[in-house]
């Protein structure tokens, strides 16, 4: 029998991350779109209705209608695993329904959608506004596994950070840049030191952890303090991986170096996060809801100066997973990139 997974379904193949994830996985040495019995094979799973264009690569299209429960099982029936990545405009309940049939057509492993920061963090949860949208996903999983189908379907969440080029690139309410105006508002000072992530290195992260074995190898030995190197380790848990531990004032300097750019180029200014993060949840909690105020939330929280965005270096699976270390210019130049043409 087999120690690796074979079969990976995931939803949201033609999203944001979902293509780098995709890219990833068809990248893979072992991935092959044919039936060779030890290859990866990725099925992306998809409503006809979807606007999204699908990446190249896949085994198998399947398309879904969220409320056929049988359709939804149909289509998880003989896979191993399921992605979900879904937006914030995608359906409530979403999420729980791939969960419900992903129990009876036997998928072993979910990585739900979480893809920020660590949902066992409650407070942090809470006050981005991320828990009440996909907080309770994991408890979900447990109850209906055990439910279902004894506890053999588990999850495993992955902490990443915000985006980085999608974060630096977009809106000012993110990481406080506005690239084509040359302004920036530091949190505080701008000196609170953060965990992002590069799209490409959570796809690479995907990939990689979905390659572990899924038992411990007999040869494996951990108890020199190394993470373990198998799936069955980190079920029911979360991972973290990430490209960088920055402040904003450290993506100023390489927006600098990027552009060539004097700082007396840029317009800045200052504000304490506390306020900022107090001034936009009172905004959201109005009837209008409007995104850029919880977006402003989300992002702020992360820069208090508690350590929230902060995934903890020794917490990282970096090395375990062999994702290699990336050149923060090079990133800040896709942003710069991103900016001028989005």
């Amino acid at each position: 029998m087999s120690n690796h997974i074979h079969n990976i379904a995931i939803v949201g193949a033609g999203g944001r991350s979902g293509t780098h994830i995709v890219s990833a996985l068809v990248s893979h040495p072992r991935y092959n779109n044919n039936d060779s019995p030890n290859a990866i094979r990725l099925t992306a799973l998809t409503r006809p209705s979807s606007a999204n264009a699908l990446p190249p690569g896949l085994h198998k299209i399947k398309q879904i209608d969220y409320t056929s429960h049988s359709s939804l099982v149909s289509a998880l029936t003989g896979q191993e695993v399921l992605i979900i990545t879904l937006n914030q405009a995608s359906a409530p309940d979403a999420q729980k329904r791939l969960v419900d049939a992903a129990a009876e057509a036997g998928v072993t492993f979910i990585i739900p959608n979480e893809w920020g920061y660590d949902y066992g963090n409650e407070v942090l949860a809470r006050e981005t506004g991320l828990g009440a949208r996909w907080g309770g996903a994991r408890a979900y999983i447990e109850e209906v596994s055990e439910r279902v189908c004894g506890g053999k379907m588990k999850w495993i969440g992955v902490a990443c950070g915000f985006w980085y080029e999608f974060s630096l690139a977009g809106s000012p309410a993110r990481y406080g840049f506005d690239l084509p105006a040359r302004t920036l508002t530091l949190f505080d000072a701008g000196d609170t030191k953060i965990h992002t992530s590069t799209l490409e290195q959570v796809g690479r992260g995907v990939a990689a952890l979905l390659s572990l074995p899924i038992h411990a190898p007999p040869t494996q030995n951990t108890t020199n303090g190394s993470k373990p190197g198998y799936l069955e380790a980190y079920a029911n848990t979360s991972i973290s991986i990430a490209s960088f531990h920055l402040s904003q004032r450290d993506m100023l300097a390489s927006i600098l170096r990027v552009t060539h750019d004097s700082v007396d180029d840029w317009n800045l200014t200052q504000e304490s996060s506390a306020e900022r993060y107090a001034r936009a949840a009172k905004k959201w909690e109005t009837e209008e809801k409007n995104p850029v105020d919880w977006i402003t939330m989300m992002y702020t929280r992360i820069f208090f100066p508690d350590g929230s965005g902060d995934l903890g270096q020794e917490s990282l699976m970096n090395d375990v997973l062999g994702l290699p270390a990336e050149d923060l210019d090079e990133a800040t130049r896709r942003a710069v990139e991103m900016a001028r043409t989005e």
